[in-house]
């Protein structure tokens, strides 16, 4: 079943995330638990639109849309900042600079794109024991519907080569931009891809 996210899903989904991403702990060497915490509460901060597949209570899917150019203020967007802000402090992060690194090197996208997308897709992801069964398509065609409810014609998805990209082309998405990139200026990188879906 798909329910709107609450925060007793918090550490279901943020063990999702650190079962599939290294999400900065190699590089800033930093402790995985902590690092998909900050990485939640950044999905927070900017999921305007968040759900999760629960079955037996448990969250074992996400999905998170963020709507472009939109201003974030308000108690419920300061108190993530807070709480992503204080865990970047902690000490036990040895290479903070990395971390920071890691959040900014993952936007894909030109600001052409940018500017003709109003909605980007923020998260998309299944526990590996769900995959298979067609939840991943429910969450996305979901997550469309809902996006399209509010008004919203262009839905962005930034992807690359850890991730099942091709899953966007069958989901009748069109892929916009194709590049080299590397996340921390070493070796050949990865390709990374940004992909594009008109809302109705």
């Amino acid at each position: 079943m798909i329910k709107k996210y609450n925060s007793k899903y918090f550490n279901d989904c943020a063990n999702m995330l650190g079962k599939v991403w290294d999400l900065g702990s190699e590089s800033s060497q930093t402790p995985k638990s902590l690092c998909q915490k900050i990485y939640m509460y950044e999905l927070l901060f900017y999921g305007d639109l968040l759900y999760v597949y629960v079955v037996n209570n448990k969250a074992v899917g996400m999905v998170g849309l963020t709507i472009t150019n939109k201003k974030r203020k308000g108690i419920k967007y300061r108190f993530y900042k807070y709480r992503k802000n204080k865990l970047m402090k902690d000490k036990i992060i040895k290479n903070k600079d990395a971390l920071i690194k890691y959040y900014e090197c993952y936007d894909y996208a030109s600001e052409e794109i940018k500017n003709q997308c109003d909605c980007e897709l923020d998260i998309l992801i299944l526990d590996e024991e769900y995959r298979g069964k067609k939840m991943g398509l429910k969450l996305f065609n979901f997550i469309c519907e809902k996006a399209s409810a509010k008004g919203l014609k262009n839905l962005r998805i930034d992807t690359d080569e850890s991730c099942s990209f091709d899953f966007y082309e069958k989901c009748g998405c069109v892929k916009i931009q194709e590049q080299n990139t590397n996340a921390y200026g070493e070796g050949e990188g990865e390709k990374v891809f940004v992909y594009s879906k008109r809302l109705y």
